[in-house]
């Protein structure tokens, strides 16, 4: 892509792998960073530590009681952990490092589909969040981005009110906005402590 009038070549972000039916080690594999690099900014990736479909859904899976899931999002090494999450990436952070690129975590949140009531919506998630930000930064990710939802989720990190209806109803927050502001103060915009 070379093209005078655009800013600068790098600008695209890929390919944001979400784990199912293959690793990122295996798209790694297929020579599309090198193919690609001269207009990649960052590789990407997404994850959910677990999901809420067959609630959310009904699709037929098995529904998971969100008060006995709980205590996985609220240790530094249970199963949702952060630190948990990224451990599939480890590699992906490396083989970017090594290709000059940086890694991103594109999507992710407490549960795919929605995340769950009582969890997503509660303090905890700000808990998790902040770990869970500060796993990515220690482990080479460039950053992270919590979905945002439609109005019907329980993990939003803010909602706007329903249309026509902002004269009287107001943007509200939840957890993981705290969780984003707790860690951009923290680290801040040049990658380091403040």
């Amino acid at each position: 892509m070379n093209n005078a009038n655009l800013p600068g070549a790098d600008l695209l972000v890929g390919p944001n792998i979400a784990y199912a039916d293959w690793t990122a080690e295996e798209v790694w594999n297929t020579g599309f960073v090198s193919a690609y690099s001269q207009n990649l900014a960052y590789l990407a990736v997404e994850n959910y530590p677990t999901d809420n479909c067959a609630a959310q859904f009904n699709t037929g899976g098995t529904i998971q009681d969100p008060q006995t899931i709980f205590p996985n999002f609220l240790s530094h090494t249970a199963q949702y952990s952060g630190h948990s999450i990224i451990q599939k990436f480890i590699n992906s952070t490396n083989f970017a490092i090594q290709n000059g690129k940086r890694l991103y975590m594109m999507e992710t949140n407490t549960g795919s589909c929605g995340g769950f009531a009582g969890i997503s919506d509660a303090f905890g998630a700000a808990l998790w969040g902040v770990d869970y930000a500060f796993q990515l930064a220690v482990n080479n990710f460039a950053g992270g981005m919590f979905h945002v939802g439609g109005q019907n989720v329980f993990y939003n990190p803010f909602t706007p009110p329903p249309t026509n209806q902002s004269t009287f109803h107001q943007w509200t927050v939840g957890p993981t906005y705290y969780a984003s502001l707790i860690a951009a103060e923290a680290i801040g915009p040049s990658n380091g402590t403040q």
